[in-house]
């Protein structure tokens, strides 16, 4: 491909031949600009650079990938990211981020709308193999995510950590986003990199209605991500209350084992969630289960010294000497 012509400027900017399909990090020159915002250096691409090559800057954000009387959109609006150094700056060009992948997420639908019309790449892939639809999907963008996947955007495109656009839906909790990629066939229970569900992730982040939403469209209850946790372990780990009840409202087994043997009443215990550890001895979580080092939830709660949570167990009859494998009782444990 020929080198695009010059740029003189940002309101003279013809770019003819600019493409937007590829990148390559290190045969271009950069635009280099001022404080006032008025390019003083001009250079062409080089090499047949494609227009996903981006150098970001503290003025411009960026040296425009397109043309602007194509966009007509102020870059500043376009990419409105700022950098303290060019430092930073060539950092975020090395990590391979497309413009579509910025327009995706900060949710410039105009300008994903021109991009995708001259050619970009749908499914291309930043550093961390996140998608434009993963970027979207995180950031609750649904009119892109619409957009996306209208043009073919791979629905369970998986990024480095195999997550789905759906598990970042269920990471920030965008239930209008999960709701379109469910409707557009998203796997419910696909699994990430550490055999975690959507569910799972909801759960961990305390989204009720899209752990409601994923239910409603077949999220297995009791799924076992990789140590052997379900959604309902997460939830009681990190404290949501109303997760840990909608799950149980919906038949989580209360006293599912991890792999070393934990229920979820320990690690209510162990992080001091004291209401959650109530909730679910009502609703019949033992309160003397053993994990793999006989600790019972006592124990545990002794440990970390969370004694609401102890207080909480023994009103319920939790064993007061029992015994771990080093035959130490919760009492050994809080001294």
């Amino acid at each position: 491909m020929p080198p695009v012509d010059v740029v003189m400027g940002i309101n003279d900017a013809s770019g003819r031949g600019l493409v937007t399909s590829q990148w390559d990090p290190y045969n271009f020159r950069h635009f280099h600009t001022l404080r006032y915002r008025r390019v003083y250096e001009n250079r062409c691409f080089e090499s047949g650079t494609k227009s996903e090559n981006i150098w970001y800057d503290r003025s411009f954000r960026c040296c425009p990938p397109l043309p602007y009387p194509l966009l007509r959109v102020r870059v500043t609006r376009m990419f409105p990211f700022s950098f303290s150094t060019m430092e930073q700056a060539l950092l975020q060009a090395m990590f391979k981020t497309t413009p579509l992948h910025m327009a995706s997420f900060s949710g410039h639908h105009d300008v994903a709308v021109r991009l995708l019309d001259r050619g970009a790449s749908v499914d291309a892939r930043d550093v961390k193999q996140h998608t434009p639809l993963h970027l979207a999907s995180y950031s609750g963008h649904q009119n892109i995510a619409h957009t996306l996947l209208d043009r073919g955007a791979h629905v369970d495109a998986r990024d480095g950590e195999q997550r789905t656009p759906l598990h970042l839906a269920s990471l920030s909790g965008h239930q209008n986003i999960a709701l379109t990629l469910l409707d557009r066939g998203a796997h419910v229970d696909a699994r990430d990199g550490e055999q975690r569900t959507p569910l799972h992730i909801a759960s961990k982040k305390g989204h009720q209605n899209l752990a409601l939403t994923l239910l409603d469209r077949g999220a297995q209850l009791d799924a076992r991500d990789d140590n052997q946790q379900t959604p309902l372990h997460l939830a009681s780990m990190y404290g949501h209350q109303n997760v840990a009840v909608t799950l149980l409202d919906r038949g989580a087994q209360v006293d599912a084992r991890g792999i070393k043997q934990d229920t979820p009443l320990h690690a209510a215990s162990a992080f001091g969630h004291q209401i959650i550890a109530l909730t679910l001895l009502d609703r019949g979580a033992k309160v003397d289960s053993r994990s793999d080092e006989q600790m019972t939830p006592l124990h545990i709660a002794s440990k970390r010294g969370h004694q609401n949570v102890a207080l909480t167990l023994l009103d319920r009859g939790a064993q007061l000497d029992a015994r771990d494998d080093n035959q130490q009782t919760p009492l050994h444990l809080a001294s």
